[in-house]
């Protein structure tokens, strides 16, 4: 599915934040990317997910090395294949939990004809179905941080990328995102994990 050969990844010209990483990712595997603050582990993830390139090496996504795609063909297998769950949620306050999760639609290049009943079942999966025409502004940390996971899962990526998903959370919210992502994984989708 995944796989990296000797990727680097450079910024300005001399600060060198990964040097020469390798890794294969299988298809349903459950990975956590462990490591300090600033080792890199985030660039890593946003690489993984297509959200940046690499200085060096390569990247081939289900046979085919990333660096031969169009941005085009690159932005189509972003947005069909992962969903993201990030550290800091990209929650838009003040809009209702609905149009949050109608986002990923506008960047999808499939239509989706049953976009309501995918987000209600996104919400669905993580408890927050009542919640559908809050703003957003109301909801407490570990609600936003469901509303983003439900967002990551409204158009049924085969690959979830989280971003210390529990860093804002208090323990017992943790404890819920962990298994959500427990529950994710159990139901066939590769997660990879930032902790």
């Amino acid at each position: 599915m995944i796989e990296l050969k000797n990727i680097s990844r450079t910024f300005a010209g001399k600060y060198r934040v990964l040097d020469n990483i390798s890794m294969k990712i299988d298809e349903g595997e459950a990975i956590a990317i462990l490591g300090p603050s600033g080792s890199g582990k985030t660039t890593l993830l946003d690489i993984i997910g297509t959200l940046l390139t690499p200085s060096e090496g390569s990247y081939i996504f289900n046979g085919t090395n990333i660096a031969l795609m169009s941005e085009k063909k690159i932005s189509e297998i972003r947005n069909t294949n992962f969903g993201f769950i990030f550290q800091s949620f990209n929650i838009i306050r003040t809009w209702s939990v609905y149009k949050n999760m109608e986002l990923p639609f506008k960047y999808n290049p499939i239509k989706v004809s049953d976009k309501k009943t995918r987000i209600i079942n996104a919400l669905t999966g993580v408890s927050m179905e009542d919640k559908f025409n809050q703003k957003s502004r109301v909801l407490s940390t570990g609600e936003q941080q469901r509303v983003a996971i439900a967002r990551a899962l409204v158009l049924e990526p085969k690959i979830i990328l989280a971003d210390e998903p529990t860093g804002n959370l208090d323990s017992e919210n943790g404890k819920i995102v962990i298994n959500l992502l427990f529950d994710i994984w159990k139901k066939g989708k590769t997660i990879i994990v930032i902790t």
